[in-house]
């Protein structure tokens, strides 16, 4: 017996030494130094790199380019999204082959800031982000972060390259526009230190952008070179306030950078991307940042992407202290600058333990949100009700409600059988919404498209002799329009603003603005109540947004 005791005391210490050996080598195989040590050098160029990918389906092709660049992340452009079910397959299929063929889970990620930089489409469409930070409401900006996390978590992506941190001025026309929260350096942060909590509630991972700021700039970075003459006292004083708060909250987790030189902090005149001082002496030592350093697309001419090789421009950006690089567009320039590092490591001019530092980030994030663990479901399943999502209808409305409610009340327009209100815009669903709040005979609707002929406009004006004119601006051919009109009829106009105001800053107050800061799906509901007589206006109604 005690023999038999014996033999059952020793086998058990065995046997929980065997249980104990195994945890710590599944520990040591999750460990980053461990995982590093298994990796080719390949696969950690990969690693560094986020590309965009050709259309909307997970192709032989798709899988030959990711066996070849073996990327660290995708990223998804319009080009790539057909309906929520597709895009939820690809990302799917991205994730598994990812898994499956290159050892590692890719990080797939998109351009949702909200309105006109939305590349999901949702129901109804997505707010901006100006409209969010117009209210200074925290709970809202939150909610929009977790609103939008949820929507692309559900379809398979893990990172959103947003918010954009930039400082813009509404009162202004700039690069930026509706895609800032403001320009109050603490208001900016508060409002992107909220959003980035939801997004990270989500499992979704915030791309803070465009470091160092974009804001102020009415040229694009995309189709010209930019610099800047500020300098770093300065933008402590207020771009980097917003980049400082949620490195201080912990929510900074990357940061995109803008192909903008300072002079004023790096006399070379390089573009942020490729600038040491900025990237690895301002971000990384005197800002405290660990985070991930991502380069906004290298293909772009603000980058010299048309006059310099892919290879040359991903070595500046490594050298530089950037983790991330971006090759959005073209096939052969991804292939050109994998090789080329592969190259350079090969002949000195940039060492391995580099790349290793780079990759030791891009790793611990991808564990930090989970990445390397199974998803409980699939993503395709119920993916209609993702897009049109009655989280985002409550968001927009209460956004929409508070703007209303601020709104001055300007003198109403005099209504008489012959005089109805004639409203004019490019957004059906703003006449769909009206006519839900306003009796048909109050009211006539002309769609403004995007080819509307001044003349034209002209025309309806000519033929309606009222004052009771609303013209709704939605974007730049609007904008335009607008501008062209002669006097004598804007003083006979109402303007529903949807963009920035400085889009449409009139100095001579020729005509009455009311400013909505976003295209809201009952944005016409809303105008009714504001514009129309009680007595005409119908009863109060759910508003329920539809396709129109």
């Amino acid at each position: 017996m005690k023999t038999i005791l014996s033999f059952l005391t020793i086998w058990a210490l065995l046997l929980l030494t065997t249980i104990s050996a195994s945890a710590n080598s599944t520990k040591d195989q999750l460990s980053i130094p461990y995982q590093l040590k298994q990796m080719t050098l390949k696969e950690k160029i990969g690693q560094l790199f986020l590309v965009g990918i050709p259309g909307k389906q997970f192709t032989k092709k798709t899988a030959r380019l990711l066996k070849q660049i073996k990327p660290g992340g995708v990223l998804l452009f319009s080009r790539n999204i057909a309906s929520s079910a597709r895009v939820a397959r690809l990302n799917h299929s991205l994730q598994r082959f990812s898994k499956k063929h290159l050892g590692h889970p890719v990080f797939i990620a998109v351009d949702q800031e909200g309105d006109k930089v939305a590349r999901i489409r949702t129901l109804p469409r997505m707010i901006s982000p100006l409209a969010v930070g117009q209210t200074n409401r925290i709970e809202f900006a939150e909610e929009f972060g977790h609103t939008t996390g949820e929507i692309l978590n559900g379809l398979g992506f893990n990172i959103n390259l947003a918010p954009v941190l930039d400082l813009s001025d509404p009162n202004q026309s700039s690069f930026i526009g509706t895609r800032s929260f403001g320009k109050n350096p603490e208001k900016v942060a508060r409002l992107s230190t909220a959003y980035m909590k939801g997004l990270e509630g989500e499992g979704v991972i915030p791309v803070a952008k465009h470091f160092p700021t974009h804001g102020h700039m009415k040229r694009d970075s995309h189709h010209e070179k930019v610099r800047s003459l500020r300098d770093k006292n300065e933008l402590f004083e207020t771009d980097f306030k917003p980049y400082l708060n949620s490195i201080q909250n912990r929510v900074l987790y990357s940061v995109m950078v803008a192909h903008i030189a300072y002079p004023e902090i790096d006399p070379s005149g390089s573009p942020a991307t490729f600038s040491k001082p900025i990237l690895t002496g301002l971000l990384r030592k005197q800002m405290k940042f660990d985070g991930l350093i991502m380069t906004d697309d290298l293909e772009m001419k603000g980058a010299g992407g048309q006059k310099n090789a892919p290879d040359i421009l991903a070595l500046k950006a490594l050298k530089a202290g950037a983790d991330v690089l971006m090759f959005a567009w073209n096939l052969k320039s991804q292939r050109i600058a994998a090789r080329g590092i592969e190259q350079a490591i090969s002949d000195g001019r940039i060492s391995e333990s580099r790349i290793d530092e780079s990759v030791s980030r891009i790793l611990k994030i991808k564990h930090r949100f989970g990445l390397y663990k199974e998803k409980s479901r699939s993503l395709a399943n119920d993916t209609k009700s993702l897009i049109k999502n009655s989280r985002l209808i409550g968001l927009t409305q209460n956004v929409l409600d508070h703007h209303a409610n601020q709104i001055e009340k300007i003198d109403p327009p005099s209504f008489t059988k012959k005089s109805p209100l004639i409203v004019l815009s490019s957004y059906r669903q703003f006449a769909y919404s009206f006519k839900k709040k306003a009796p048909r005979k109050a009211f006539r609707f002309f769609q403004v498209s995007r080819k509307q002929t001044l003349e034209k406009t002209i025309s309806i004006y000519e033929r309606f002799k009222t004052n009771n004119f609303v013209f709704h601006v939605t974007g730049s051919s609007s904008k335009k329009l607008l501008n062209r009109l002669p006097r004598k009829y804007l003083t006979r106009t109402i303007v529903v603003n949807s963009m920035t105001p400085g889009d449409i800053l009139d100095s001579e107050l020729t005509y009455r603005t009311l400013q909505f800061y976003s295209n809201y799906p009952a944005l016409g509901h809303a105008v009714a109540k504001i514009l129309m007589p009680k007595r005409l206006l119908a009863s109060e109604k759910e508003f329920k947004p539809t396709s129109h």
